[in-house]
């Protein structure tokens, strides 16, 4: 549709006074706009439109994950919980059904971000990407490791 649309702006565009072209254009990229704001396909486990908010369980041990996954599980809750993880064993969270991120751990990415102040724009902007493609608005939940310490 918008591969349509964008065809149908370059034809009237070069026809039309300039002020319907910019109408044309305005509608073009609210299209795009929508089309990205969109929440991920629903096999993901969203479910529509409800709230999320994201939990950071990043830095605990993989005993700590696997207690505070089994409570998020076991758990009926309202607000989709999304995890975001610095561990790449996502076995035991796939297998409850969970959704997760994942944000690899500072010294995995040394390479790729050689100082501390690197890594942790990359990390802001990455959590930042989350926020918008789940459209969370909330604060990040650091309660459930807390909890579990």
């Amino acid at each position: 549709m918008i591969a349509f649309l964008e065809s149908i702006y370059r034809t009237l565009q070069r026809v039309l006074p300039a002020g319907m072209g910019r109408l044309l254009q305005r509608g073009v990229h609210q299209v795009k706009a929508q089309r990205a704001r969109r929440l991920p396909p629903p096999s993901l486990g969203l479910g529509g439109d409800g709230p999320v908010t994201l939990v950071d369980l990043r830095g605990i041990s993989a005993e700590r994950l696997d207690e505070i996954a089994e409570r998020i599980a076991a758990g009926p809750s309202p607000v989709h919980k999304v995890l975001l993880l610095d561990r790449p064993d996502f076995l035991g969270l796939r297998s409850r059904g969970l959704t997760f991120e994942y944000i690899p751990p500072r010294d995995a990415s040394a390479r790729w971000f050689p100082t501390d102040a690197d890594y942790e724009a990359y990390t802001r902007q990455r959590i930042e990407a989350i926020r918008v493609s789940l459209r969370v608005t909330g604060p990040i939940d650091r309660s459930l490791v807390a909890q579990s310490g």
